[in-house]
């Protein structure tokens, strides 16, 4: 019941109670969402050299606990809770139990993290509001919303994303949860959602949305404390993803991610505070790549420059961090044909804002990474020829967009998932050009937002 959370957010208990004990007190005041959950389809992902899910650790998972069966979606989202309650309770040592010790995040931008939740979170209504958005976050994946907000609304979810399918449940009043809040809690919540339809942070960190995703900002900047709340709740979103493979630990909030989130964060409070446009502020977060790669020894790459440019955020998406991997990105894209590089060039440097429409390339950070995995233990140029595959095939999804300064703008997501199947496969090892014939879908083709 919502009650007993509520008491126990007052009384403080809940950051202090055993993770299992945690997990149930809030599993009881939200047994429809998690039930919701449970319903979401398992992740594809599974973890390395034939380990099992959530099986190393130890410790029952979430939905193991609560189930006694793994659901993936129920165990990703409370290991975004049980990350929140490790921050506030200060326990570094559980948060980053599971993280390697080279990319393991540090203590001072941990405490730096306790501090920005803390700041946040000044009451029960806050803190209770905050633990909603965190459990709510994903149920736009449930395959029955979908048709749910249709009946009410009459209107179409077919090929929408999930953060747009939360939006419309939530305003077609399907989630009931939301009906517990206070009106000024619920009222900020809904703004945030409402900002998720338009900006994934993490997609910025990675360069997989663009200028024109940030447009939402310029609407916001009488709501910063909604901007600061949805901050936090992508950042630990980010923080319990792999929480299906390990529930133990934060897995994925290592150093050189938080750092991309602060980086973000500045990015997007000057343009909030309008000390910055929406393309100086997303061409800080290439900056700050192409100051990591030439820290390591990689030469300087001008965010100025439009192929340079269009290579950082290929780089950014295949999260390169080295020298070495930086020359097999450079490799490959110096390797595709004059024709294939200028359509990627002009096809990545398309704002969605004021300059015509934009691709956003939802997945692809992913299929670079499933590219580089399947490759790990092949030479240097099949590594180079699997990265030329996979911009050969971005380029086909850019369709010939362009920048076009003064036109209409709107941002165009494109969901690739489809494509991993392929590139994750033994056929692509041996021959990545065999992604060339892969047909497109346009199922996963969605408008996000549009622009004058």
């Amino acid at each position: 019941m919502s009650s007993d959370l509520i008491r126990n957010l007052r009384s403080g208990y809940l950051w202090h109670a055993s993770d299992h004990e945690a997990i149930r007190i809030v599993a009881d005041a939200f047994s429809p969402e998690l039930a919701r959950l449970q319903l979401v389809p398992a992740s594809i992902e599974q973890p390395v050299n034939g380990a099992k899910k959530n099986g190393d650790s130890g410790r029952q998972s979430p939905s193991r606990l609560l189930y006694g069966h793994d659901y993936d979606e129920v165990n990703r989202t409370l290991t975004s809770f049980l990350c929140l309650k490790w921050i506030i309770s200060g326990d570094y040592d559980t948060f980053t139990s599971g993280q390697a010790l080279k990319v393991r995040l540090s203590l001072p931008t941990f405490l730096h993290l306790k501090s920005l939740v803390l700041q946040r979170l000044n009451d029960v209504d806050d803190c209770f509001a905050f633990i909603t958005a965190i459990i709510v976050n994903d149920l736009g994946k449930d395959p029955c919303l979908p048709g749910e907000v249709e009946c009410v609304t009459s209107r179409s979810m077919k090929g929408q994303n999930h953060d747009l399918i939360l939006y419309e449940a939530v305003q077609a009043d399907i989630v009931p949860c939301i009906r517990r809040l206070p009106q000024a809690q619920r009222d900020a919540l809904i703004v945030g959602l409402k900002m998720g339809t338009r900006l994934n942070i993490a997609q910025l960190a990675q360069a997989e949305n663009v200028p024109g995703s940030l447009d939402i900002m310029l609407e916001l900047r009488e709501h910063k404390h909604v901007f600061e709340l949805k901050f936090l709740e992508q950042l630990l979103d980010v923080a319990g993803a792999a929480g299906h493979i390990d529930s133990s630990c934060s897995k994925s909030m290592i150093e050189p991610v938080c750092q991309a989130f602060m980086t973000v964060h500045k990015v997007l409070t000057d343009i909030l505070e309008g000390r910055s446009t929406l393309r100086q502020g997303y061409d800080e977060v290439l900056a700050q790549r192409a100051a990591t790669i030439h820290a390591e020894g990689y030469r300087v790459v001008n965010v100025r420059d439009d192929s340079d440019r269009a290579l950082l955020r290929l780089m950014t998406m295949g999260r390169t961090s080295t020298r070495q991997h930086a020359q097999w990105f450079e490799d490959a894209f110096d390797a595709l044909s004059d024709n294939i590089r200028s359509e990627l060039i002009k096809g990545l440097n398309v704002d969605g804002y004021q300059d015509g429409k934009a691709i956003l390339p939802y997945y692809m950070p992913a299929l670079l990474q499933a590219a580089l995995k399947n490759t790990i233990d092949d030479s240097v140029a099949i590594k180079t020829k699997a990265l030329a595959s996979l911009m050969r095939f971005l380029v086909r999804i850019l369709d010939g967009t362009c920048p076009n300064p003064g036109s209409l703008g709107s941002v165009v997501e494109h969901d690739l998932e489809f494509a991993k199947k392929t590139i994750a496969g033994p056929e692509f090892r041996a021959d990545p050009s065999v992604l060339d014939d892969l047909e497109l879908t346009k199922a996963g083709v969605q408008p996000i937002s549009l622009h004058i």
